[in-house]
Parts: structure tokens; C-alpha cells; sequence
């Protein structure tokens, strides 16, 4: 059975982004607060690459986590 959270302004962005060809991740546990509207990830070490890109939720508490969303694919400059 599927748990239902409510969302809260202080929940905090967990942002990953997956280089396939490398085989490696760069990801954040915990950044910017959902009222931040945005964030930011370093992903210069996939320079030129095409990366697979996710976002999550975390409770400030750390208690409580959302399921990832898949962002979608880009090519990093």
C-alpha cells in the first residue's frame, strides 16, 4: 500500500544525474527547500556526456521520502 505525505515548503530537493557511458552518479541528499523553486547540481565531470536526470523529496526531518522522478536526458555542455 502506497504511504500518502503531505508536501511541505521545507522539504528539501534530492537531485541525481546518472552518465551511463561512465558509469557513475553525482547526487545531492538534501539541498535546496521546496519553496526554493529551483537547485543546482554540478555535473561538469560529465562534460559532453548524456546524462539520466532524477529528483526526490526528503522531509526536513529526514523521516520521510518520496518516490524519484525521472527528469528526463541531457547532454551536458
Amino acid at each position: 500500500m502506497r504511504q500518502v505525505c503531505r508536501v511541505k515548503a521545507t522539504d528539501l530537493a534530492m537531485l541525481l544525474a546518472y552518465c551511463p557511458v561512465l558509469n557513475l552518479s553525482i547526487y545531492t541528499t538534501g539541498s535546496a527547500a521546496r519553496s526554493a523553486v529551483n537547485d543546482t547540481l554540478d555535473v561538469s565531470t560529465f562534460s559532453g556526456q548524456t546524462v539520466e536526470t532524477y529528483i526526490a523529496f526528503i522531509s526536513a526531518d529526514g523521516k520521510n521520502i518520496a518516490s524519484s522522478i525521472y527528469t528526463g536526458q541531457v547532454t551536458v555542455s
